[in-house]
């Protein structure tokens, strides 16, 4: 670069450097452009190979919704640990050498073309080591993969030691040459730390995963730096200002790594564990065996720091009903939002009809079928009932004769409703406000219907009543997954049971079964200290 803004060089040197970043910065840019018309590879073809002996891949792949893939990256323990250490080190990353090359032409003189050449002598000196550290690394890591990342975490802790030295010597040589240990210490740690965060990524995030520390580092850490040295460049000088931001930022960032790198194992064996699930799904989407409409897996989910899901699993199969049991904090509206996408699990796989859909945004699921009925207030007040409807089918609005085929379709289920089209919500009872919001989530004609708390509140006649249009579901075939606290609502309705106690399965079988273990129901009737 110093070399292409030497020849180019115009007043001031700005027309030199600008031409470098044109001649260096456009193909880039072409190359970039390029890369979306390459054909998008496999996406875990060699884990799937290492570790299973054989490769798959799964028809018409979901796309991944950015939102659940942070969500979810954010959550696995290794990669937060590396996404904060960039962060932190990313202040003084990119502040330095900017700040070096200024100290270059102001403290020693050096011209454009002569502090390139140094800058390319040095980094001879890192492109060597890169030789001799891969092979090191990859048996490192095939041994053990923890000190790998502790390692990582010690190579950017330590190159803070060689700062002060470099910017205390008084020659360019000597600069230049105490440089470099803290050149090569930080390439090293930024070239390892690249295959752990794909071993440790899922395969399908794992474009979101780069993405991730990327924007972390760059956004974050170098926007963060820039500010920063902007701020106090002038009053202190670059030798000041770029001890302060690179000592601290690398001390801390190699401090977090290091303690992350005590998760490594455990998210590999999370990784691991994924992949001879998927291996097995894949063999029964080829075999002989019914895939289920519904599947969730080792299913583990947090608000914040507390887990409230531990390794759930069951499956749903088409046109059942499932009733969710349990007492209150059991966990069981959280897996409604699992599935409905509302909720993103930190580990664990959600499947519709065999597709994972882990991944996916809530809208995405919500067109492929997954309809959930909320507990609560499920309907617009103010609005009268057809309007109510009108707006439920917002999203066909685009096919007004598809919006009344749809509309018709659920007033037939809900005569009551048909007669009422033009009376405001809020005027109805309880129990027709909820055959409302039934209808309403009817009218997207759902693979799987979700139904938190349907009595929640409701008169047993008008709970009567509603069961009566669930069994009228259930004739058409409706898969229903339905959440209650009364076990005689649920399992009058019910084909099968899951009992929910503190974010665990204790129980899942048929509802026959469940009357005769007493101590459930018990827990149902009364919560675990009753009776």
């Amino acid at each position: 670069m110093g070399g292409i803004a030497a020849i180019a060089n115009g007043p001031g040197e700005v027309d030199g450097w600008r031409w470098a970043y044109y001649i260096l910065g456009i193909p880039v840019a072409i190359a970039a452009i390029a890369a979306f018309f390459l054909k998008e590879p496999q996406r875990g073809r060699w884990e799937k190979e290492d570790v299973l002996g054989e490769s798959f891949t799964e028809d018409d792949p979901l796309p991944v919704s950015l939102d659940a893939a942070f969500s979810r990256l954010m959550r696995i323990k290794t990669v937060k640990s590396v996404v904060l250490g960039f962060s932190a080190l990313g202040f003084g990353l990119f502040t330095a050498p900017v700040l070096e090359n200024l100290w270059l032409e102001d403290k020693f003189g050096l011209e454009s073309f002569e502090r390139g050449a140094w800058a390319t002598a040095a980094g001879l000196f890192t492109v060597l080591s890169l030789v001799y550290v891969g092979p090191k690394f990859d048996r490192l890591w095939r041994e053990n993969p923890t000190r790998t990342l502790q390692m990582i975490g010690a190579l950017i802790g330590f190159s803070a030691i060689f700062k002060p030295i470099q910017w205390a010597m008084p020659t360019v040589p000597l600069f230049i040459a105490f440089s470099i240990p803290t050149l090569v210490m930080l390439n090293t740690a930024f070239a390892m730390v690249s295959p752990v965060m794909q071993a440790i990524v899922p395969y399908r995030l794992r474009g979101s995963g780069t993405a991730l520390i990327t924007l972390y580092i760059f956004f974050i850490g170098g926007t963060g730096g820039g500010l920063i040295s902007f701020m106090f460049a002038d009053s202190w000088g670059p030798r000041v200002t770029t001890l302060v931001l690179t000592i601290p930022s690398a001390i801390l960032g190699g401090w977090i790594m290091y303690r992350g790198a005590r998760h490594v194992r455990h998210d590999l064996s999370l990784n691991v564990q994924e992949l001879f699930d998927e291996q097995d799904e894949q063999r029964r989407a080829t075999g002989d065996d019914e895939v289920p409409a519904l599947q969730l897996n080792n299913i583990d989910f947090s608000y914040g720091p507390v887990q409230v899901l531990f390794n759930v699993a069951f499956e749903v199969k088409k046109g059942e009903t499932l009733a969710l049991l349990g007492t209150n904090g059991a966990g069981k509206s959280t897996i409604l939002r699992v599935i409905s996408g509302l909720g993103i699990p930190q580990r664990g796989v959600v499947r519709l009809g065999g597709r994972t859909v882990t991944y996916t945004s809530p809208q995405l699921r919500s067109r492929l079928g997954i309809q959930q009925l909320p507990g609560g207030k499920g309907v617009f007040p103010d609005m009268t009932v057809r309007q109510n409807l009108v707006m439920g089918a917002y999203i066909h609005r685009h096919d007004s004769a598809d919006v009344e085929r749809r509309i018709a379709s659920v007033l037939e289920l809900f005569p009551d409703l048909e007669r009422r089209q033009g009376q405001r919500a809020s005027s109805m009872s309880g129990g027709q406000q909820q055959m409302l919001a039934l209808a309403r989530v009817l009218l997207h004609e759902p693979e799987i219907l979700l139904i938190d708390e349907l009595s929640l509140g409701l008169a047993p006649t008008v709970v009567q009543d509603l069961l009566e249009l669930i069994e009228r579901l259930q004739e058409r075939g409706q898969t229903i997954i339905l959440v209650e606290q009364s076990l005689n609502v649920a399992l009058s309705v019910a084909d099968r049971a899951i009992f929910l106690e503190k974010g665990q399965v204790r129980f899942e079988g048929s509802t026959e079964d469940l009357l005769k273990r007493d101590d459930l129901a018990r827990a149902v009737f009364l919560g675990r200290d009753g009776g």
